[in-house]
């Protein structure tokens, strides 16, 4: 649908163009059969060069199993891509409709006009002549003639069929219902209706002016065109009365225009030309994954010659590499005893590194091997012939997380549909070594996939990772949040708390949600404790749970004897608070006024 509408906005920008030459420079000259093929290939051009691109693919290589990084999407940004892709579909809908409306409005001219000329008088020959006795003005249509012999006198009737057999020689129907098919479809471009009326206008011009002078009796035909008669007309036929009388009558007066004034037309090319170098021209850019067990191996010798060096670098820039090389100086012998290379696989470089020999250089090796990128020459014990050696380029393949499962180190990331992926997360470093051991020292991406239906608040420090599996929460209205005990709005964002701030994440659903907060939780209720200051952490709960004396302890949302402590060990603990006086009285009363010990268990099920 966004294609349809950018095809649209485009086609109407090149009409308005077309328009605007006319409208500007054209309108007043009386080029008319010029004129009606420049309108109708205003049409043509405004259809079809929507549809013509120039691309220009620029070739990056990297290697397999480098990843690539995508944005974590947010709750709110999700919601803001679903309205807006909503409002696009009532869109295209709406447009259709349009369309609807006016394809069934001219199918009923169309029926309409057709039952009339079945009710006339036929006389064939080189045209279909049909005679009524209703009180209209005469019309064509294709090579029918429709008129009403009773009310024009023979000189005016010889006048009226003279114009209407010229409208149906020129074929100008066929133009008529093009120009309705085309504001049919392109019903939302005003332009498009003032330029089928110019259009059209176009047409009598052309008629008049060879019925004028097949006649030889300007100023008779132009009392005709005065003689004006009331009644039915469809809008689809070429009426031999309209409103444009004055102009016709004016046009038919007109000097005729001097034919250097025919550059004007050739004022749309240059404007044509614009718009297609503004949106015709578009650069993709494609990933060529080089093999893990691809190994390229190209060698420069000392008796290399200048036209080889020139082919293989050419050969080198197929395969979407480069090869550049500089300072290359050959001894008394013609070999090369002197050359600086720099060889580039996407976006890994090689080089430069310069080699010099005066009796001629080494063989030269140069390629790729196993995601490696290398530039070297054969061993030496001469110092003087590698200036300087450089290393080679490796990249190591970080480890593959998806939905918290690790993948196996042949995994392709490639074998995942880009469109199933909810986020992306990216860790690096110590963080990645502290979450996932080892097996994380060259990085990790972990993939959260939509199927899953997952809520993620990530960042990067690996403690401060959230997920809140909602697979148990119905998705087709969204669930109650409750952040540190208040509810919050149904549009409330979930992405603009900072994950550094969370504590913990406790998900109810069914009748534990309605039970505690009634019909709001029907759809599953995600309550979000943020970090306080009294809050514990790893290093300090065997502190606090030996710290307990006087204080309200509730474990689960449950208050509980003191006693039940001991019972309970801290590796089971998901999370534990202590609200200090002030804060503890306010909550519980007075029952915390020594204040209050909350602990959550890992599972529900324990005390």
């Amino acid at each position: 649908m966004e294609v349809f509408f950018i095809h649209l906005v485009k086609s109407s920008g090149i009409l308005v163009l077309f328009w605007a030459v006319y409208h500007l420079f054209l309108k007043k000259e009386t080029f008319f059969n010029s004129t009606r093929w420049f309108l109708n290939f205003g049409l043509i051009a405004s259809i079809v060069i929507p549809f013509i691109y120039f691309k220009t693919i620029n070739i990056i290589e990297i290697p397999t199993n480098t990843p690539t990084s995508l944005p974590t999407i947010t709750n709110e940004t999700a919601q803001e891509i679903s309205v807006a892709s909503k409002l696009l579909t009532y869109a295209f809908y709406g447009y259709l409709l349009g369309i609807l409306f006016f394809s069934t409005k001219l199918l009923i001219q169309l029926a309409s006009l057709y039952r009339f000329i079945k009710k006339g008088t036929l006389k064939k020959g080189n045209f279909n002549y049909v005679l009524t006795n209703e009180n209209m003005s005469p019309f064509s249509f294709f090579n029918y003639i429709v008129y009403n012999p009773n009310i024009y006198k023979e000189k005016e009737l010889e006048a009226i069929l003279t114009h209407e057999q010229i409208h149906a020689k020129q074929h100008h129907s066929i133009d008529v219902i093009f120009l309705h098919i085309y504001t049919i479809v392109f019903w939302i471009n005003p332009i498009a209706w003032l330029y089928k009326k110019e259009h059209t206008q176009n047409l009598e011009y052309i008629t008049d002016l060879h019925t004028s002078n097949k006649l030889n009796t300007q100023k008779e035909y132009q009392y005709l065109l005065l003689k004006q008669l009331n009644g039915m007309q469809y809008s689809i036929i070429n009426p031999f009365y309209n409103s444009l009388i004055k102009k016709r009558i004016v046009m038919l007066q007109k000097q005729k225009s001097h034919k250097k004034n025919l550059w004007k037309y050739s004022l749309i090319l240059p404007l044509l030309a614009g718009f297609m170098m503004l949106f015709s021209f578009k650069t993709v850019t494609k990933f060529n994954h080089l093999n893990e067990n691809t190994t390229n191996q190209y060698v420069i010798t000392k008796q290399t010659t200048d036209n080889e060096l020139e082919e293989l670098k050419n050969k080198v820039q197929k395969q979407g590499n480069k090869l550049i090389y500089s300072n290359l100086k050959r001894n008394s012998s013609g070999l090369i005893k002197n050359i600086k290379i720099k060889y580039i696989v996407g976006s890994i470089k090689a080089g430069p590194t310069e080699f010099s020999k005066e009796e001629g250089i080494g063989n030269l090796y140069f390629g790729t091997n196993n995601n490696t990128v290398y530039l070297d020459i054969e061993k030496s014990t001469d110092s003087n012939l590698l200036t300087e050696q450089p290393k080679s380029k490796q990249l190591n393949d970080p480890i593959y997380v998806i939905d918290g499962k690790i993948m196996p180190k042949d995994f392709d990331v490639k074998s995942i549909d880009p469109e199933s992926i909810y986020s992306m997360n990216v860790i690096k470093g110590e963080s990645a070594i502290e979450k996932y051991g080892e097996k994380g020292r060259n990085g990790v991406v972990e993939i959260f996939l939509k199927d899953s239906n997952q809520i993620n608040l990530n960042s990067s420090d690996s403690k401060n990772s959230f997920k809140i599996s909602s697979t148990t929460i119905d998705q087709k209205e969204k669930p109650l949040y409750v952040l540190d005990g208040k509810i919050m709005p149904k549009d409330f964002p979930l992405g603009t708390i900072d994950p550094n701030n969370i504590a913990m994440i406790n998900v109810l659903k069914d009748t534990n949600a309605t039970k505690k907060y009634g019909d709001e939780g029907k759809n599953g209720v995600i309550e979000i404790v943020l970090k306080k200051d009294g809050e514990a952490n790893e290093d300090n709960v065997e502190e606090v749970l030996n710290n307990t004396k006087g204080k309200l302890v509730i474990i689960n949302d449950k208050e509980v004897n003191e006693s039940k402590l001991k019972d309970v060990s801290p590796e089971d603990i998901q999370f534990i608070s202590v609200l200090k006086k002030e804060k503890a009285v306010e909550k519980y009363g007075e029952k915390g006024k020594n204040g209050v010990l909350i602990i959550k268990l890992k599972s529900g099920d324990k005390e």
